[in-house]
């Protein structure tokens, strides 16, 4: 028995216009899924937007301080640590912070693509063909993970909810610890 030939009094559509249907919908509306995160298995990373200026209490030199943001989505716990920079070597030692911190290495590190995480490489095997380019951890981000013995697995440029965890704690952040 096919689902048209039930007389249940409501409208029938076709496989095509039912599709058509979905995806205009979908278009209209902010459809989002609910993620499911195993233990161990992921840690989010990312820089704070705004930064807080900081006094030193001997020079009364004044500089600003960029925050590092680490979650564990399975568990919610979150590392958070203020660097006078956000260059490689401060990238780096927030990591290495992070890790010492949460007792362990996940399986993978998610980061965005700050340009001391990623950079864009074109695939050799397609650049005669317009090949698309390839998003790969700095040689530096690599070697940390190599040490580790994890991956990095960067988000996709432009998807911010590839790492939403992260995202979300980082919007508490600023709220809360920068308002």
């Amino acid at each position: 028995m096919k689902y048209t030939d039930l007389d249940d009094g409501l409208k029938k559509y076709s496989y095509s216009q039912f599709c058509s249907k979905f995806h205009q919908h979908a278009g209209t509306h902010d459809l989002v899924a609910t993620l499911h995160h195993d233990p161990g298995k992921a840690m989010f990373v990312d820089w704070a937007g705004p930064t807080l200026t900081v006094v030193d209490a001997v020079t009364g030199e004044q500089f600003k301080a960029f925050f590092f943001v680490a979650s564990l989505p399975f568990s919610s716990m979150v590392f958070s640590k203020a660097f006078a920079n956000m260059r490689q070597d401060a990238w780096n030692q927030a990591h290495a912070d992070a890790l010492e911190f949460f007792g362990g290495v996940p399986q993978m590190i998610v980061p965005d693509n700050a340009k001391t995480a990623t950079h864009f490489r074109q695939d050799r095997r397609t650049v005669a063909k317009g090949g698309a380019l390839e998003v790969v951890a700095t040689k530096s981000y690599a070697a940390l993970a190599k040490h580790y013995g994890t991956a990095i697995v960067p988000a996709r440029p432009g998807k911010p909810r590839d790492k939403a965890h992260v995202e979300r704690i980082v919007q508490v952040f600023e709220t809360m610890v920068l308002g």
